[in-house]
């Protein structure tokens, strides 16, 4: 078994817009800080995560900078690609999206996720699934 990487203390260290508070205890067996983004939130981050400089891919907020990037590029028209819809947590899919990916495999006029949820509406708690109509319109059955 190889020997653990030592971290120095990085306890009021700054690293992009996070600035480390003090190290966070026993964050699953791994060296983390509890940091402060600029923006207001408290993540508990890695300390190889802030400290990966080498490979160029260091935690550097909280997220908040990457959906900064993500809005400024859409709008500057470098990509036209539309912000995610925020359904999608930790994981878990919900059965309205698992119902629009399968619905935009099958069929070709399939709009966009949240223009296909206003039409469909949320899935009821029960065991169901979205059948197509044959006017074309979906429908929880």
């Amino acid at each position: 078994m190889s020997a653990r990487k030592r971290y120095p203390d990085l306890t009021n260290e700054t690293f992009g817009r996070l600035k480390v508070l003090y190290r966070a205890p026993n964050h699953r067996r791994h060296v983390a800080y509890q940091c402060e983004c600029s923006c207001g939130s408290f993540p508990i981050v890695r300390a190889s995560s802030l400290m990966s400089n080498e490979t160029g891919r260091a935690t550097r907020s909280c997220g908040c900078l990457r959906r900064e990037v993500a809005v400024e590029k859409i709008a500057n028209g470098i990509c036209e690609r539309e912000l995610k819809h925020g359904f999608v947590a930790q994981g878990r899919m919900p059965k309205e999206y698992k119902a629009w990916m399968n619905a935009r495999r099958l069929y070709s006029d399939i709009s966009d996720f949240p223009k296909f949820y206003e039409l469909v509406g949320p899935a009821p708690e029960l065991r169901t699934r979205l059948n197509r109509q044959e006017d074309g319109t979906f429908r929880w059955t």
